[in-house]
């Protein structure tokens, strides 16, 4: 384990340090802190200035202490030129205790960010990052463990991996990690619609996105602790990611499916579940319905779209003028998904940049199709 530790150059006076049942007199924090922690190596941060102030005390007190020198800080050059001292200090994989409470100007605002950093760059394990709040008048000064407030990076990098991806497992992880939080029973939803979008099911994602709407709207309604109101604000973008994938008519309800995924990049899946969409279309527009799901209905839309226009089909037909445009999307989508379900593996595979750009019109192009067919689909 290693203490990290930054000095200035203040005139620090003793006091009794509390943090839960542990207490020291010192002047020095980190002097209660090593003592705390027998054993933890301890790099103390400083300037040369700080060093000339603090450093024989700081040595009396532990003499197995390191010294890491950094400069002033005095401008941007300097300012990156400590982060990078800060990130060498640790090795990887370590446990480390930051103490940030005697640091000069920015030093603690960049231990935090270095705390941060180093659990991903390095996989350090951060045991806490401390402040002694030195009390003038009081005989005691408290110390704070300001971990969580790193800890809030970590929600809102999983929010966002959440809502970029679709992948609810870094949040639901995070969620379940605390306690007698209102987040907690949102863990189950989030998993559920993130497996349903990942596997590519579009009734499943619809029940799963209204059951989590409902959800939220009863955590915004449960009562929250000071650490978790944060949190609550996440909540907000969450709703309005995936509000629109609960839609409840199902042509609607999978074509906001189409446009999430392509907006995503999940494109093999976008042109799969587009080519599965014009199936339904005609369903609907001969009179059957797509959920529940009725196999033969299906199989002679997809056989009257396999046929339409195509002199070697097996019964081939002319396709009406108002399915001419879904017909044209039917044959452009049969050999994309193809070629994106082959790998590429076949002769003359379409380019990577044909691919998505062929995707990305796709949910304009189908709700154009489907508006010839009497179905006013988009907003």
């Amino acid at each position: 384990m290693t203490i990290l530790t930054t000095l200035g150059t203040g005139n620090y006076e003793p006091t009794t340090y509390v943090w839960g049942e542990r207490a020291y007199q010192t002047s020095l924090f980190v002097t209660a802190v090593a003592a705390w922690f027998p054993g933890a190596a301890v790099k103390a941060v400083s300037t040369e200035l700080a060093w000339e102030r603090q450093g024989v005390a700081l040595q009396e007190a532990i003499p197995y202490a390191e010294r890491v020198p950094i400069p002033d800080g005095a401008n941007e050059d300097e300012l990156w030129q400590i982060f990078n001292v800060l990130v060498a200090a640790i090795p990887a994989g370590e446990s480390v205790i930051f103490d940030i409470t005697h640091g000069f100007r920015s030093q603690p605002v960049l231990s935090l960010l270095v705390a941060s950093f180093l659990r991903v760059a390095k996989g350090i394990h951060l045991e806490a990052v401390l402040y002694g709040a030195y009390e003038r008048d009081r005989e005691n000064s408290p110390v704070f463990d300001l971990t969580p407030f790193v800890a809030m990076l970590d929600w809102a990098n999983a929010t966002e991996r959440f809502l970029e991806t679709g992948d609810a497992r870094k949040i639901a992880a995070l969620i379940r990690e605390q306690r007698k939080n209102p987040l907690n029973s949102l863990a189950a939803r989030l998993t559920d619609l993130s497996e349903a979008l990942a596997l590519v099911r579009p009734i499943l994602v619809t029940q799963k996105a209204s059951d989590l709407m409902v959800r939220i709207a009863q955590a915004r309604a449960e009562p929250w602790e000071a650490q978790h109101a944060p949190l609550k604000l996440l909540l907000d973008r969450i709703e309005m990611s995936f509000s629109p994938l609960a839609a409840t008519e199902p042509l609607r309800a999978q074509w906001q499916q189409i446009g999430w995924l392509t907006t995503h990049q999940h494109y093999l899946a976008a042109a799969a579940l587009a080519r599965e969409w014009l199936v339904h279309v005609r369903v609907v527009v001969a009179g059957g319905t797509i959920v529940p799901i009725d196999n033969a209905l299906r199989d002679a839309a997809e056989s009257w779209l396999n046929n339409a226009d195509n002199e070697k089909g097996s019964a081939p037909h002319e396709a009406p003028p108002e399915w001419k445009a879904s017909v044209a999307l039917w044959r452009n989508l049969t050999d994309l998904r193809n070629d994106l379900a082959h790998c590429g593996l076949r002769v003359s595979p379409r380019p990577p940049s044909t691919i998505t750009s062929s995707v990305e019109k796709l949910p304009s192009e189908l709700a154009a199709a489907a508006r010839l067919l009497g179905i006013e689909i988009s907003e």
